[in-house]
């Protein structure tokens, strides 16, 4: 469960994955989302990206987009996380997302897209189409 003080809202979270919202001020439950594809284990939400991260029993971890519900989560992989549990999450200042795994790593992932993308841009790539950047940013996702 974390809160989101920015919305006056908490985010309760469930062993099938689920994440129900209750408005504080008025006690009130909100919308429910499939958060996760398991158990959810840790939740904390950052107020400078307006991102919940919710980490489950399943080694993923989903961002939310919390002012846009409806939109697909990005979701961080297993093979991202080392094949590890997630043990605890953490925003900092910047909204850079950190997680303590059980095999005692400490992994950190940049939440901003504007910095993301700028970091990709100074990579040695092959120049890429708007709908490949898309695809790397996860805006568009590509349908078998």
């Amino acid at each position: 469960m974390t809160e989101i003080p920015d919305k006056k809202m908490l985010a309760v979270c469930f062993s099938d994955g689920g994440v129900q919202f209750v408005n504080l001020g008025d006690d009130n439950l909100g919308e429910r989302i499939a958060g996760g594809h398991s158990k959810i284990e840790n939740a904390v939400y950052s107020p400078k990206t307006g991102i919940l991260a919710l980490s489950s029993a399943d080694k993923r971890i989903s961002l939310f987009n919390i002012h846009d519900l409806k939109a697909k989560p990005l979701v961080i992989e297993e093979h991202s996380l080392g094949n590890s549990k997630v043990k605890s999450l953490a925003f900092n200042d910047k909204g850079v997302l950190f997680a303590l795994t059980d095999d005692n790593s400490l992994r950190h992932w940049e939440t901003d897209p504007d910095k993301y993308a700028a970091a990709l841009s100074k990579m040695n790539l092959a120049p890429l189409s708007d709908t490949e950047w898309d695809l790397i940013l996860g805006r568009v996702f590509a349908q078998k």
